[in-house]
């Protein structure tokens, strides 16, 4: 009889263990990294939605002919048209002829602040755990603006 080189059952065995605690470990791996692709493509998203409006905001006010502010809505007068920010149960909402948008960014108010003799229109933002404060320079109105200008121009 003839003997055959094999393994033994404890060789199997410990081999079949070190295999099942890669595996586990492979899984465990495999399911946080796709726990963190999650989370970095939240931030991103939620990011870009912040870009968006803050950008949008910039410009439209930047453009404006005049601003107003009344208790926690902001008002912004362009051309032809008229269109406001105010806040709904906590959300920035924007209203465009009796067109409601949701931006879904929370906010806690919307208020004019006087500082060396200038007026600046602050948003209150809540941002994760933290509040978020923008600033805006209000400008006077148009009128005020061409005024202004043709002041300068004659002297």
């Amino acid at each position: 009889m003839r003997k055959l080189k094999s393994f033994t059952v404890m060789e199997v065995l410990i081999v079949m263990a070190i295999m099942g605690l890669l595996v586990g470990i492979i899984a465990n791996a495999s399911n946080r990294l796709s726990e963190q692709l999650k989370s970095s493509s939240d931030i991103s998203r939620e990011l870009n939605q912040w870009y968006a409006f803050r950008s949008n905001l910039w410009r439209e006010l930047y453009f404006s002919d005049s601003t107003e502010v009344k208790k926690n809505e902001l008002i912004i007068f362009d051309k032809q048209r008229e269109f406001s920010y105010f806040i709904d149960q906590g959300f920035l909402m924007r209203k465009e002829n009796q067109k409601i948008i949701d931006t879904e960014i929370l906010v806690k108010s919307i208020e004019i602040v006087q500082k060396e003799n200038k007026e600046y229109i602050v948003l209150d933002f809540n941002w994760k755990t933290e509040s978020l404060k923008m600033t805006f320079y209000k400008p006077s109105d148009l009128s005020s603006r061409v005024n202004r200008y043709f002041s300068k121009v004659k002297r």
